[in-house]
């Protein structure tokens, strides 16, 4: 087996199962700065866990920053 189809076979292996848990693995992916923000309490109203969990986010941080308002 080549050593791509082993590491292939192991993400596979460790994907999460449950839906809830692959949408929770996306927020893990959001641009630092919006991390922050959400910690801090600073984040925009359009900004909850609806949205980060149901909406598509895109993987560019500035099409993030762009999506949920923040210049």
């Amino acid at each position: 087996e080549t050593e791509l189809g082993r590491l292939e076979e192991i993400s596979i292996d460790r994907a999460p199962a449950a839906p809830y848990d692959r949408n929770l693995v996306r927020l893990a992916f959001l641009a630092p700065d919006i991390q922050a923000m959400i910690l801090d309490g600073r984040h925009p109203e359009c900004l909850n866990l609806a949205t980060l969990m149901f909406s598509p986010i895109p993987a560019a941080w500035e099409d993030q920053r762009r999506m949920f308002g923040i210049v």
